[in-house]
C-alpha cells in the first residue's frame, strides 16, 4: 500500500463504517492480519486499502489519458479509456492490498513448515531423554527455529503466566497459518489429554511431515518437466518459428506485418516468460 501501518490506521479510522462494507468482500483478511501480527483493525485496513487502490487507479488513469492525448485519439476515445484504465488498476490494486496479508501469511507458514522437522527432531530427542515436555517445548521456544520458535514462545510465556498448556497451544493453532504445525499441535493435545506416549505422537508428525515433503518434492519435480516445455514453446518457438510461419501465411493474403505486429509477438512472448519463471519460484518447495 502507498500508506504506513500508523497512516493507513489514522486515515481509515473515521470511516469504520464503510471499511466493514469492504471488509465484507474479502472477510478472510481480518484472520490474515492476525496471522500475521499485523497490529491494525481489519476494517481500516480495507479502507486504507481501497484509498491507496483508488489513487494507484487515478495514476495510471492519468498516465493513459496523456498517451492518448499524445497519439491524437478523439477526446471521446481517450475519456473513455482512460477511464476504463482507471477502473481496472483501481480493482486491481485494491484485489492486491486485500490479497497481501495472505500472500504474507503463506510466506510464513512455509518458512514454519521448512524450519520445523529440524524442531520436531530436537523435540523428540529431548522428549525421549526423559525431559518433561514443557521444557523441551521452552528450549525449543528459546531455539533458534525461525518462526517455530518465534510462534510456540507465545504459547510458552502464557503458560508460564498460569495458562494450562492446552489452552495456550490452542491458541497457537488458532495463530499460525501453518497446517502441519496445527497438526502436530493437535496430535500433542490429544497425547496430553489421553495420557498417551508424547514421544510416539512426536515421532508420528514428524513422519507425517517427512512423507509431505517427499511428496511435494516429487510433484515439483513432475510439474516441472511441463512448465519447461511451456517455457521453451514461447522462449523459442514462438519468436522465432512462430514469425516465420505468421509471414509465409500472410504472403498468400493482402496483409502486411507491420512493426507493431513483431513488438506484440514479443512482448507477449517476454510476458508469457516472466509469467512461467515466477510460477516455478512460486511452486517450488520451501525446503530447508
Amino acid at each position: 500500500m502507498l500508506f504506513s501501518k500508523e497512516a493507513a490506521s489514522k486515515i481509515a479510522r473515521p470511516f469504520r463504517g464503510a471499511g466493514a462494507l469492504l471488509l465484507s468482500v474479502m472477510p478472510g483478511v481480518a484472520y490474515d492480519l492476525k496471522a500475521i501480527g499485523y497490529d491494525i483493525d481489519a476494517e481500516e485496513y480495507s479502507f486504507a486499502a481501497f484509498v491507496s487502490a483508488l489513487v494507484w487507479g487515478l495514476l495510471f488513469g492519468v498516465v493513459t489519458y496523456v498517451v492518448l492525448q499524445i497519439r491524437g485519439l478523439e477526446a471521446q476515445q481517450q475519456l473513455m479509456l482512460s477511464l476504463a484504465t482507471f477502473l481496472f488498476f483501481t480493482m486491481f490494486a485494491f484485489i492486491l492490498h486485500m490479497s497481501y496479508p495472505s500472500i504474507i501469511a503463506k510466506k510464513q507458514a512455509e518458512k514454519t513448515d521448512k524450519e520445523l522437522i529440524y524442531a520436531l527432531r530436537d523435540m523428540l530427542a529431548q522428549v525421549k531423554s526423559g525431559m518433561p515436555f514443557y521444557v523441551a517445548l521452552s528450549n525449543i521456544a528459546k531455539s533458534d527455529y525461525g518462526n517455530v520458535s518465534k510462534e510456540l514462545s507465545v504459547a510458552v510465556k502464557s503458560i508460564s503466566a498460569g495458562e494450562s498448556e492446552k489452552r495456550a497451544l490452542e491458541r497457537v493453532i488458532l495463530n499460525t497459518k501453518s497446517d502441519y504445525l496445527k497438526r502436530t499441535i493437535w496430535q500433542v493435545l490429544v497425547a496430553i489429554e489421553s495420557g498417551a506416549s508424547m514421544s510416539a505422537a512426536l515421532r508420528s508428525a514428524l513422519d507425517t511431515l517427512m512423507n509431505y515433503q517427499m511428496q511435494a518434492i516429487k510433484n515439483y519435480a513432475s510439474e516441472l518437466n511441463f512448465a519447461i516445455l511451456f517455457y521453451m514453446f514461447f522462449a523459442a518457438v514462438l519468436p522465432s518459428i512462430g514469425i516465420t510461419l505468421l509471414v509465409l501465411l500472410i504472403s498468400f493474403t493482402s496483409a502486411n506485418i507491420t512493426q507493431e505486429i513483431f513488438f506484440i509477438v514479443v512482448i507477449i512472448s517476454l510476458v508469457v516468460q516472466m509469467a512461467i519463471i515466477g510460477f516455478i519460484k512460486s511452486e517450488r518447495p520451501s525446503l530447508y
